[in-house]
C-alpha cells in the first residue's frame, strides 16, 4: 500500500504559537512541511480543491518520511475530523491550546488590526463569535476523538511553550518519531512582541499581502521574510505605522467569558489530567493577552 502523505497535522489553536511551531518543525532535518508560511486549510475551507491539489503541496518533500502541515482552522471545523480520518486514518494530530480568554482577545486584536472587527470588544467577543467558540477546546477534541485513537493525538499547552520551549519541542519531536534532541534556531528567535493597530490601514494591508505573496513564492521567499523579521525590519514598520492602542478587555467581559468556558475548561483538565483552574482565575494582563509567539 503506498504511503499516505501527509502523515501529521498541526491542527490548532490559533494565536497559540502554532506558526512558531511550524518554523521549528520545518528546521528539523527529518521533517518536511510546505514552504510559504501559509496554511493549506484543505480539510476545512479548501476541500473542494480535491486530493490531487492537496498532495501536490508536498511535492518538494524529497526523502522525508515525516511530512505534515499546519492549519489552525481544523480545530473549529465540524467537517475536518471526519475528512482527515477518511484521507488518512493513521494521521497524527498536534494541538496547542492556550488559555481561552487570552486566546480570544489576542485573535480579536489581530482581526482589529486587519480591520475585520469593530472597537467594541465586548460586543465582538460574544458567545456566537468564532473568536470565542474556538476556545471550547474539550468540545472540539471530542469531535476528533470520535475518529482517532487518543494515542494519535498530542495535546500541548501554550503555557508550557512559554515556560520551556525546548522541552515542549522535544515532546512533539518524540511524538513524530524523529530525533527529539534536535535544537532548531527558532529556539533563540522567539516572538513575544505585541503588535499595534496600524495608523494607515491600507498600508498595513498592502504590506501583509506582499509578505504573504513572497512567502508563498518559494522556500527562499519564506526564508527571506524570516530574515527580515530577525533583522527587525518588520518591527520597525509597525513602529512607523503605529496607530491607536487596542481597546482593553473589560473585566465584565472577562467574567462573562470565564463563566462560558468554565465547564469546558474543567472537562479539558480531566482529559489532560491537569489542573487548569488558573486559566479562568484572576485578571488578564492586556500586554500578555495581546502578545503572541506566532510571528504572523
Amino acid at each position: 500500500m503506498p504511503e499516505i502523505i501527509p502523515n501529521f497535522l498541526v491542527a490548532g489553536a490559533s494565536k497559540a504559537g502554532t506558526e512558531w511551531l511550524r518554523l521549528a518543525l520545518r528546521e528539523h532535518p527529518d521533517i518536511h512541511v510546505p514552504s510559504g508560511g501559509h496554511t493549506l486549510d484543505f480539510f476545512s475551507r479548501r476541500f473542494d480543491n480535491g486530493t490531487d491539489w492537496y498532495r501536490a503541496q508536498f511535492e518538494e518533500r524529497g526523502d522525508a518520511s515525516v511530512v505534515g502541515e499546519k492549519s489552525s482552522s481544523y480545530i473549529i471545523s465540524e467537517e475536518a475530523p471526519q475528512r482527515i480520518a477518511a484521507y488518512n486514518p493513521d494521521m497524527k494530530l498536534v494541538f496547542v491550546l492556550r488559555q481561552p480568554i487570552d486566546r480570544a482577545y489576542s485573535h480579536y486584536c489581530m482581526w482589529l488590526r486587519g480591520g475585520l472587527v469593530t472597537n467594541n470588544v465586548d460586543s465582538e467577543l460574544n458567545e456566537q463569535s468564532p473568536l470565542v467558540v474556538e476556545g471550547r477546546y474539550h468540545d472540539h477534541m471530542q469531535r476528533f476523538l470520535q475518529h482517532f485513537d487518543r494515542r494519535q493525538i498530542r495535546i500541548m499547552l501554550y503555557d508550557d511553550l512559554r515556560a520551556d520551549p525546548k522541552t515542549f519541542l522535544a515532546s512533539i519531536y518524540s511524538f513524530l518519531n524523529v530525533d527529539s534532541e534536535f535544537c532548531p534556531a527558532v529556539l533563540e528567535q522567539r516572538y513575544h512582541a505585541t503588535k499595534n493597530r496600524p495608523r494607515v490601514q491600507w498600508l498595513y494591508s498592502g504590506a501583509v499581502k506582499l509578505m504573504r505573496s513572497i512567502r508563498r513564492s518559494s522556500r527562499l521567499g519564506d526564508q527571506f521574510v524570516e530574515a527580515m523579521r530577525r533583522k527587525g525590519y518588520v518591527d520597525a514598520f509597525h513602529r512607523v505605522n503605529k496607530g491607536d492602542d487596542f481597546p482593553k478587555l473589560p473585566e465584565e467581559t472577562r467574567m462573562r467569558l470565564a463563566a462560558y468556558y468554565h465547564d469546558d475548561v474543567e472537562a479539558l483538565g480531566q482529559l489532560l489530567e491537569r489542573d487548569l483552574s488558573h486559566w479562568l482565575a484572576g485578571s488578564i494582563d492586556p500586554e500578555i493577552a495581546a502578545a503572541e509567539i506566532d510571528p504572523g
